[in-house]
């Protein structure tokens, strides 16, 4: 039986968090898979998605240690942020 593949915002729906969230678990150690080709779409098998919301939150903790570590690989560009002007 072929395991059902969500995207990014598919498992953000699913979880009810951001598809920001979704990255950074990405970089914490959710499972993604990332076809080769022109359209690289990153694909989260649902029973990993239950799995790494299931961990305990200590292996979180450390999946977050690690995942600072190494920097952000999976994260989309950060937008640019306008700073207030002085009145």
């Amino acid at each position: 039986m072929d395991e059902h593949l969500l995207t990014v915002a598919q498992a953000a729906e699913s979880a009810k968090v951001s598809e920001r969230t979704v990255y950074r678990w990405l970089d914490q150690g959710l499972r993604g898979l990332q076809p080769a080709g022109p359209k690289t779409v990153i694909r989260i098998a649902e029973s990993d998605l239950r799995d790494f919301l299931g961990r305990d939150s200590r292996s979180r903790y450390l999946a977050v240690i690690r995942a600072a570590k190494r920097g952000a690989r999976h994260a989309p560009p950060r937008e640019a942020k306008a700073s207030p002007k002085p009145a």
